[in-house]
């Protein structure tokens, strides 16, 4: 009898896991299917900036005016993502909404909080650190970056609070709306290179992206309402629910801070090479992300709400096993893939940007750099879903530590690789600090999940 209902309890628990399981893959899909559309606005989008600017100085300033607005947005981003969606989860499971929306209150304040200061930080100190990003720019070239930047800074105050309401959404199981509120971004710029394009330059692109933020953060907040929540921030004090996010949150700030130095560095570092590298590594970027954002994005995206209800539960074990079942899982998609994009990198790029200011010998040095950036895909995958796990448990330390490794590596494959390289070895150091995330991660993942379960009563 007791074999019997063992064996029982062991195939429902593989039920449970199979249907997590595939429960983690159909959201996956409407995060995929959501962003495929945005991708694909993002790609006509860059279609035309190639088009019409190449590998210009014109192009290159901006790109370095958005620079320390996206590293800043992404520790941001980072730290709430993070923190709030498990305590999210956890609420929903234990407490009800209603404390859920008391959390929200208070997070609302502080996210507030935070952007003013942020905003106001980076406009004083711009003057100080664009000379230092961009020390490779003539000086007509730094002052076009200086005055991009502060055109572009009050976006930053709009996407900051996107990003947390899309955070609300994803925690509600709310995946479509937030997969696809990208696109408006990209939409804005098409219709306004095709409006004005030709008359206003690179001006017309930073219109675009403010007009796109401020889009984005309407529809978030109107869906938000529609939902119940209120999105007027109410200091409500400092509970427990608060403390425990703020105690994820500052774990992934600091992890955030480290991984988002890498981009802040790599085009730091790509400024300092002959002019058009910086353009050379964005451009060489676009199909990396593209496949990075519908797979990696869409598949960890809709896993952490997910596991985050699955720790809540304590279902330790479950978590485990899919871990090493998506790794096998991502693997197999993820690497055939990659060989097949790598061997027609070249191909690729003629195909997609060749045209208009984008030149044959722009093609040559593009598609180098992205084959070489390709090399992290099958690495990045692991990585993405291994974190999702980490912030699930609220272990965030895990993932700084794993940051300052893979910065520290960075740092030194950089200064390596593009002494022999030029570019295309700041691409090449980029892949070998995934290949070294995805490894520490697995390892450090798979000791946290022993340590839970011996802890458990």
């Amino acid at each position: 009898m007791t074999e019997v209902i063992d064996r029982t309890r062991g195939l429902a628990r593989g039920a449970d896991e199979l249907g997590t399981g595939m429960r983690i893959l159909r959201a996956a899909a409407i995060v995929a299917s959501g962003a495929l559309i945005v991708r694909f606005g993002g790609m006509v989008k860059e279609l035309m900036v190639a088009a019409y600017f190449g590998r210009s100085d014109e192009l290159e300033a901006l790109m370095m005016a958005l620079l320390l607005p996206s590293f800043m947005l992404s520790i941001i981003a980072g730290g709430s993502n993070s923190s709030i969606i498990p305590v999210l989860a956890d609420l929903r499971v234990n407490h009800g909404k209603s404390e859920a929306k008391k959390l929200m209150a208070n997070a609302a304040c502080l996210q507030g909080a935070l952007l003013l200061a942020v905003t106001l930080l980076l406009a004083l100190a711009a003057p100080m650190l664009f000379p230092m990003l961009c020390s490779g720019f003539s000086q007509e070239k730094l002052m076009t970056t200086e005055r991009n930047f502060y055109w572009l800074l009050p976006a930053l105050f709009f996407r900051g609070f996107s990003s947390m309401w899309a955070d609300v959404l994803n925690a509600g199981h709310k995946f479509a709306l937030a997969s696809m509120i990208p696109l408006a971004t990209s939409l804005s710029t098409v219709l306004a290179l095709m409006a004005f394009g030709r008359s206003y330059g690179a001006n017309t692109l930073i219109g675009a992206f403010l007009v796109g933020s401020v889009l984005e953060a309407s529809l978030l907040a109107s869906a938000l309402r529609r939902e119940g929540w209120s999105l007027i921030p109410r200091w409500r004090g400092m509970d427990g629910h608060l403390k425990a996010v703020i105690n994820q949150y500052l774990p992934g700030v600091a992890s955030a801070v480290m991984m988002g130095s890498t981009d802040v560095i790599d085009n730091a570092m790509a400024a300092m090479l002959p002019a058009g590298s910086v353009a050379a590594l964005s451009y060489g970027n676009k199909i990396t992300s593209f496949v990075l954002g519908i797979g990696a994005a869409s598949l960890t995206t809709a896993a952490l709400p997910h596991l985050s209800t699955m720790a809540a539960e304590r279902r330790i074990a479950e978590m485990r096993a899919l871990l090493w079942r998506y790794v096998r899982f991502l693997l197999l998609v993820s690497v055939p893939l990659t060989v097949l994009l790598i061997a027609c990198s070249r191909e690729i790029v003629a195909l997609l940007f060749q045209r208009g200011a984008f030149a044959a010998s722009d093609t040559a040095v593009v598609s180098s750099v992205q084959a070489a950036l390709l090399l992290q895909v099958p690495f990045f995958f692991i990585s993405s879903f291994t974190v999702r796990i980490v912030t699930a448990l609220r272990a965030n330390r895990i993932m700084f530590w794993g940051t300052v490794i893979c910065a520290v590596t960075n740092v030194i494959g950089n200064y390596i690789f593009m002494s022999w390289f030029g570019v295309v070895g700041l691409a090449l150091s980029t892949a070998i600090v995934y290949v070294v995330s995805a490894f520490y991660l697995l390892y450090a993942t798979t000791k946290l999940i022993t340590s839970v379960r011996r802890r458990e009563p």
